[in-house]
């Protein structure tokens, strides 16, 4: 059969001979609370023994008009959430909204927004390692950190 997005879906017996070899082979992606046999589309990983995972986003709507000081703010504030659990950064994704425009205003609001934001995440110790982009109507912009580190 077909699934959501019109792609083939594996029968549910190929389906389980996938998760043997890869619980045979012994990969963290046996060990994921969410991964391999499940509808999502990403794993997350389980924890080492003894700790837990926190995680954290945080997205606004531009109240100024730079782009940079909205990409730090933004950022920061996703820190701040992550710092309060007692955690510490470790990776980050971006989520960010350009206004329409021309390709070129666009590409100059998003590289000034990140800008900001890795500025601050580089500070931090924190890697910005993906996100998403969109147009809209307004700029904004947001954080998710994944995880903030592990809690003891």
């Amino acid at each position: 059969g077909l699934d959501q997005v019109g792609q083939q879906q594996q029968p549910p017996w190929q389906l389980r001979q996938q998760e043997q070899r890869v619980s045979q082979a012994g990969t963290a992606a046996a060990a994921a609370l969410v991964g391999v046999g499940s509808d999502d589309a990403a794993v997350l990983p389980a924890p080492p023994p003894g700790h837990l995972l926190v995680s954290t986003v945080d997205f606004f709507r531009s109240f100024w008009p730079d782009a940079y000081l909205l990409g730090a703010i933004s950022a920061n504030h996703a820190l701040g959430d992550c710092y309060a659990m007692g955690a510490h950064p470790a990776s980050a994704l971006a989520l960010a909204v350009v206004p329409f425009g021309s390709p070129a205003y666009q590409a100059s609001e998003l590289g000034d927004l990140l800008s900001g934001a890795l500025e601050v995440l580089g500070n931090a110790g924190c890697e910005l390692v993906g996100g998403h982009s969109s147009e809209g109507a307004e700029l904004a912009a947001g954080m998710m950190l994944i995880p903030c580190g592990f809690l003891c």
